[in-house]
């Protein structure tokens, strides 16, 4: 049995499930952003209703439909109450999520390094390799610029943004400033933070190139926008 999906996988896979309504699909996210390692989340119903903004019939219902659709598991556990174990199925079928050794993002155009070949214009980078890019060895085990464009591009197709699709060395240069500054869990919440502003999802200034910026990045974060 594969292991569940986490992270920007998790919630890439909350956003691109398919035949949920408005609600479900929020609650479904909200739960992936909230979700460990494991793919578990333990939020109240009042956390829901405050995060996703529907009443708490609405979340309630949708939890439901979730459960009966497959994409959440509800279990009771000691010290911890409601545990969520969130797995989105896309088309009805359950998610395939590959074992670590194998896992992939999806190929994201890289603009190639000044010491590698002027041919070489795209580079395909696992979530656990060492990288062919001399300075990733730097980076995150598993926090990649390259996972959150994936990220960002599955938010920005269902908010009408404009989606990436080359990852130029000044936007990867940017992506690991601030990854050198944020762990994973503050991407998540501004992510969360521009899906829950009605001004940022109607902004047109809102693109991937202003998120990224260190003063936007934080006002984000900080939830300057959330009004």
């Amino acid at each position: 049995m594969s292991a569940p999906a986490s992270g920007f996988d998790l919630i890439r896979a909350a956003y691109d499930a398919e035949g949920l309504n408005e609600h479900e699909r929020a609650v479904l996210v909200r739960l992936a952003f909230m979700a460990n390692e494991e793919a578990c989340a333990w939020p109240s119903v009042a956390h829901l209703v405050e995060k996703t903004g529907a009443s708490e019939r609405t979340v309630q219902r949708a939890i439901v439909q979730l459960t009966a659709a497959g994409h959440i598991k509800r279990e009771e556990r000691a010290g911890r109450g409601v545990v969520y174990l969130i797995h989105p199925r896309q088309s009805g079928t359950p998610v395939r999520v590959a074992p670590p050794s194998e896992r992939r993002p999806t190929p994201v155009r890289v603009a190639p390094h000044p010491r590698q070949s002027d041919t070489q214009t795209t580079n395909e980078l696992p979530s656990n390799s060492q990288s062919s890019v001399e300075e990733d060895d730097q980076d995150d085990e598993k926090a990649k610029p390259e996972h959150f464009v994936e990220a960002w591009n599955a938010l920005a197709a269902r908010l009408g943004k404009p989606t990436i699709r080359s990852l130029t060395a000044e936007r990867r240069q940017k992506l690991k400033a601030r990854l050198a500054e944020y762990p994973i869990a503050d991407f998540k919440a501004v992510l969360a933070n521009i899906e829950r502003s009605a001004f940022l999802r109607d902004g047109r200034f809102l693109t991937f190139d202003w998120i990224i910026g260190k003063a936007n990045f934080l006002k984000v974060l900080e939830g300057n926008y959330n009004r």
